[in-house]
């Protein structure tokens, strides 16, 4: 019955995407949208309860892969992904409501329907709170998708998700300084990754010494003649985040009137979208390079 990360996060990319061409959707519909990408048929419903055995069996478990179950577990999972968008200002609600898990059991008196009450109210319609996000860049699980190859630690992710945080909360210094600790996090998960191909880059990375780690990395993409540009593109990337993050986070009574317009909503809100733009560039590189094994093509 319960839903795995992975279906939780598959929830939420269907529900921004959904989100992000219609005004607004019933809850239903949302859910319905989970239901016919996985192939799960529709039901009548006085079909949707789980049948629980006659007899009291402590080992009985529902059958997972069933529609009815397996649309509970896409109704549970659209409630969990709901509930976080939500959290996050990405989806606004109204007429909140409550929903139950069905569960239907028969005996030799009759016929029982109850339900197990979830946490929380569900709205009968949601839409996207604001145009950012329906780019589905204001979650960490949606901004970090297709970023998968790199692997980024739990303090990296903290570093996105309070990025992403201060952004909604106008606080711009903050985001942009903590997009800056991201962008060095993504290259130090690919640097693990690469770690075996380059004897330096695993000096670097045990010596912690971040502008070396981003130097080797970029070496090894330019061994690949496809990568060669790249490998400068997403360098000048790095530096720009750097160079914004240290202006950010060492105050002086002179204001850099190159910087400091970049500590604003609009720019912020644009630096966020090139900085997943970059990282995803960045993983596509590790991807080759890890499918390559770091030799020329």
């Amino acid at each position: 019955m319960t839903p795995t990360r992975a279906e939780i996060i598959r929830a939420k990319t269907l529900i921004v995407d959904c989100l992000g061409v219609r005004a607004s959707v019933r809850y239903g519909d949302l859910v319905e949208v989970l239901n016919d990408e996985a192939g799960i048929p529709r039901m009548a419903a006085e079909d949707e309860h789980i049948r629980l055995p006659s007899e009291h069996d402590p080992g009985w478990e529902p059958d997972r892969d069933a529609p009815v179950v397996a649309r509970q577990r896409n109704l549970r999972a659209a409630r969990i992904a709901i509930d976080e968008l939500a959290r996050r200002g990405a989806v606004a609600a109204s007429k909140p409501g409550k929903a139950a898990i069905p569960v239907r059991r028969r005996n030799g008196a009759g016929t029982y329907d109850f339900g197990f009450d979830e946490p929380g109210n569900v709205a009968d319609r949601y839409a996207a709170s604001g145009l950012w996000d329906t780019f589905g860049l204001g979650d960490v699980d949606l901004f970090t998708v297709d970023l998968g190859v790199l692997g980024l630690d739990q303090r990296t992710r903290r570093c996105l998700e309070e990025a992403l945080a201060a952004y909604r909360h106008g606080l711009y210094l903050a985001a942009v300084n903590l997009l800056g600790a991201v962008s060095e996090g993504a290259w130090y998960a690919a640097g693990k990754r690469l770690r075996e191909h380059d004897t330096q880059l695993a000096k670097a990375l045990d010596s912690d010494q971040t502008a070396k780690v981003i130097k080797r990395v970029c070496e090894l993409m330019r061994r690949v003649g496809r990568l060669k540009a790249t490998a400068d593109e997403l360098h000048a990337c790095a530096a720009y985040l750097r160079d914004l993050r240290n202006y950010g986070v060492h105050p002086r009574e002179t204001i850099d009137t190159r910087r400091e317009p970049v500590f604003t909503d609009a720019a912020t809100l644009c630096l966020i979208l090139q900085t997943h733009r970059y990282l995803v560039r960045l993983a596509d590189a590790v991807a080759i390079l890890t499918a390559t094994e770091g030799s020329g093509d």
